[in-house]
């Protein structure tokens, strides 16, 4: 299931969300093919797609970030609106997170 903290709905919880830190999860394992990525979840054993931009964020999920400076490299690498880029963040954080692919933690953890 889903963590709740990765669904805002109003500017104050995606104020809040900006704030945690994320980075992937530890046991997968992922390639690269022609810029896209390819993710093998070992404890499921499900494979995960994404696209280029998709790939370009689960690099940086090898190190872990804030919701927000991820968001702010997005911005700053591809032509998109903040705005767009929030919401499409969000979508995919929700994605990792519900198929174990990604860690969680408070802004000031770690």
């Amino acid at each position: 299931m889903a963590d709740p903290r990765l669904a805002p709905t109003t500017p104050q919880q995606w104020a809040r969300l900006r704030r945690l830190r994320v980075a992937a999860a530890a046991d997968h394992v992922d390639a690269d093919l022609h810029g896209e990525s390819v993710i093998l979840q070992l404890r499921t054993r499900r494979f995960h797609g994404l696209d280029a931009v998709g790939a370009r964020i689960w690099q940086l999920l090898k190190t872990p970030i804030t919701v927000a400076a991820l968001a702010e490299a997005i911005v700053r690498e591809y032509d998109v609106t903040p705005e767009r880029c929030e919401a499409d963040l969000v979508a995919l954080l929700v994605e990792l997170e519900s198929a174990g692919l990604l860690d969680v933690s408070d802004g000031d953890a770690g």
